[in-house]
Order: C-alpha cells, then structure tokens, then sequence
C-alpha cells in the first residue's frame, strides 16, 4: 500500500528520508487547525480529518447515508430508537479491536461540553435532534434515542463539520483528557505533522475494508 502524504507550505520543501517512497503529495493552501475531529474545522481540516476518522454512517457519493462502522441500522417504528450493529474484525491503527465501549467512550466526550464540538448543538436538543440516551447492550449493539424522531438523525452523526462523528480509541487522549493524536480506524494514520511544513499520513495496516466498492466516504477505501 502507499503512502498518503499531504505536504503544507512551500512546494519542494525537504522531507525525511522516509517520505522518498511513492506517495501523493497533495499542496494545500493552509494547515490543518486540529485533528481533533468536529472541534476548530474547516475545509482543509475536514478533508485531511476523514482519512483518519470513520463514524457509525457516512454520506454516500449521492449524499444518502450508507453504514462504515456499522454493518446494519435499524430504526424502530416510533423513529425514536436507532439500533447499530458494528462490523467484525474492524481495528483501530495501534491494533486494539473496535468495541461499542469506543462507541460509548467516543460519544460521551463528543457531548462534553468542554470538548467544544461543533455539533453538540445539534443533538442536545438545541436543534432538530435530542439524543436522550445511548447503551450498549453487548460488544457489538448501540442503542441510540431520540426525544422525537427526526430524519436528520444520520446526516447529522455522517457530516463532515461534525468530524464525520469519528470513532476513536481512548489513546488518542492524554491522561488529563486533552487530545493527543488520532488513534482511529479509517484508511490511514498520522505519521508525522510539522506545522505549517507537512502533515505525513501513512497507510494503517490495521485498516479493514467496508463493503462493497468505494461510495463516497463508504465502502472499500483501502489505500
């Protein structure tokens, strides 16, 4: 697999030995503001962000929401209730498994409000969806509910704005709780971010594959 390295600043600056192997270098016009996701965005930092990152759903190629981390959703017949079921074999970049406590571990912190996510306000009831409650009856099961139905439900947890509500291992975080690095499932990893010089993304061999062809940010994305 190659690759992924997204160079910043001056065109031809020089690199480590280590990026001299094939690679897409791909100039952008600023930094990225974080990598950590949904938080301080922009277009340059969603684009960089949803290499790293995989939700629960994502936003097919004809803006329907498709599962990724999820093999199935089903929704109960009130529209209250989303029922996610998450695929096997999916591992984080360091090799851990994915489990719902991630699910869980992720979501809790997402809806912190010290954590300044964009899209907080969009499912605790200052917008059109209130999430009353999320449990995980098993390894494997994520309840989520709704106060009310709504169907931006999914397009909300899928929006790139919102880091794609990105699924991340607990290492990502320092012992304090702030954010270190991306510790996620998506196709690559960080390797090396200078700033304002370079961010180095890197195929992450952990990476298992949605199914189905590449749609959007669903599907097959392996590098």
């Amino acid at each position: 697999m190659k690759k992924l390295v997204i160079v910043l600043g001056l065109l031809g600056a020089a690199l480590p030995a280590a990026a001299q192997q094939p690679a897409l270098r791909i100039r952008l016009g600023a930094d990225a503001r974080t990598l950590d996701p949904g938080t301080n965005r922009d277009a340059i930092t969603d684009a960089i962000q949803t290499n790293l990152f995989e939700g629960l759903v994502a936003f097919r190629d004809d803006s329907s929401v498709g599962p990724v981390l999820a093999k199935s959703v089903a929704v109960s017949e009130d529209g209250k209730t989303y029922t996610f079921v998450l695929r096997d074999g999916v591992k984080f970049s360091n090799g851990a498994p994915l489990t719902t406590k991630d699910v869980l571990f992720a979501w809790q912190r997402y809806t912190d409000p010290k954590t300044g996510w964009r899209c907080l306000s969009e499912v605790d009831g200052r917008g059109a969806v209130k999430v009353t409650g999320v449990t995980a009856p098993d390894d494997r099961t994520v309840v989520f509910t709704l106060e009310t139905p709504s169907a931006l439900f999914l397009a909300t947890l899928s929006r790139p704005d919102c880091g794609g509500t990105g699924i991340f291992h607990s290492s990502s975080l320092n012992p304090d709780g702030s954010w270190r690095e991306p510790v996620a499932t998506g196709p690559y990893k960080l390797g090396e971010w200078k700033r304002g010089q370079f961010i180095r993304l890197l195929a992450n061999e952990h990476y298992t594959a949605g199914p189905g062809p590449r749609d959007g940010l669903t599907g097959d994305k392996t590098p």
